[in-house]
């Protein structure tokens, strides 16, 4: 399982901002270096134009790629309330765990969504791939000093390495 943040994007939140060019460019660097290394199945992303955006940009290198849009990845808030974690939880159990099985999926949304799904359920993902009995990658791609790194959880039938 891959996690990542969308693109870059113009800072217009409340009006469902679009990715920037330098968001484009480098989902579409991020694109280029996934179909080089993994054969992704399945992505599924939030209903927000710039998680739409970097899905469509992704699937240009994966053209029989399924896709799956829920609003149950939308961005949450800083602080995190209990109906937040209500949907988060739905999206996870209902929307993630669901995909999960031998293939390969990207899970695109919004960072403290992400963070706070990698942090909520990494017992569950873990739990979970035990049953494929192989190492699963889950990575986070994000921005730092202008640059997209990708960091990486390695979960090897319970045992998380970073």
């Amino acid at each position: 399982m891959l996690i990542m943040r969308h693109g870059e994007c113009y800072l217009d939140y409340p009006n469902n901002p679009s990715l920037k060019p330098s968001g484009i460019e480098d989902v579409e660097n991020i694109a280029d270096w996934l179909s080089r290394n993994y054969r992704l199945k399945k992505i599924i992303h939030s209903s927000k134009r710039r998680a739409i955006e970097t899905a469509e940009l992704i699937r240009k290198r994966f053209p029989l790629i399924e896709v799956i849009e829920s609003d149950l990845l939308n961005e949450i808030s800083k602080n995190f309330d209990t109906s937040e974690q209500y949907r988060l939880d739905n999206a996870f159990r209902n929307v993630i765990l669901p995909q999960i099985d031998d293939s390969s999926i990207l899970i695109i949304g919004h960072m403290n969504s992400l963070t706070k799904i990698s942090e909520l359920y990494v017992d569950i993902m873990t739990e979970s791939f035990e049953n494929y009995g192989s190492l699963v990658e889950v990575s986070i791609s994000c921005r730092i000093k202008n640059q997209y790194r990708l960091l990486k959880l390695d979960v090897d039938c319970g045992e998380i390495n970073l």
